[in-house]
């Protein structure tokens, strides 16, 4: 019987054979799985077709790379939160983060801050317009001034929502799926950005 430190398996193959370190005898490589008996005609992942497919469609040209990563259900809330936001004026729009969040956001909340996240929603937070607003947004005040904007953008998108909902526009559910989404994607392009990391 040959020692098991002796032996290596082929991962791929699996078949075991002598390790040209050491000595030792070899072991017979396992027997091979023939699908069409165990399964039927073909392998699993061959007979679902293309229903893998349907439910991640490959990325349109106004589709991010991202979006096309996101379960069809995720991807279809964030863009129903998007669609129905309304931007409010700078006044409306710092007492509303400064009630939500607090006087330090209120305080990162600027005119510049405003027009980078009405841009952020406006282009339904495409990665490049998102790198671009972060590095704006950390150029004046760095992470400091990125965590205050991140903060504000997700209590402006939160109190349009909740506006929504009454009216039944908008489920509870589908607002936290899409803010849960909008969090992941603005972290994700921001990561790296005057030191900010996901």
């Amino acid at each position: 019987m040959a020692n098991v430190r002796n032996l290596v398996t082929n991962v791929k193959t699996h078949e075991t054979v002598q390790n040209p370190i050491s000595s030792g005898r070899t072991r017979q490589a396992l027997p091979q799985v023939d699908h069409s008996k165990v399964h039927g005609a073909q392998p699993r992942h061959r007979r679902l077709g293309n229903r893998a497919a349907r439910r991640n469609p490959a990325p349109t040209k106004m589709q991010s790379n991202v979006d096309a990563l996101l379960p069809t259900k995720e991807a279809d809330a964030l863009e129903v939160l998007l669609d129905g936001y309304h931007h409010p004026d700078y006044d409306a729009a710092d007492k509303v983060v400064f009630n939500r969040v607090g006087d330090w956001a209120s305080a990162e909340y600027s005119q510049t801050a405003h027009t980078q996240i009405r841009l952020l929603i406006s282009s339904h937070l495409d990665p490049d317009v998102v790198k671009s607003a972060g590095a704006r947004i950390g150029g004046m005040g760095g992470l400091q001034a990125m965590q205050g904007v991140f903060y504000a953008l997700l209590a402006l998108v939160a109190e349009s929502a909740n506006a929504r909902i009454p009216d039944g526009e908008l489920t509870e559910e589908v607002a936290r799926m899409g803010i849960g989404v909008m969090k992941v994607q603005v972290t994700s392009a921001w990561d790296g950005i005057h030191g900010w990391s996901k």
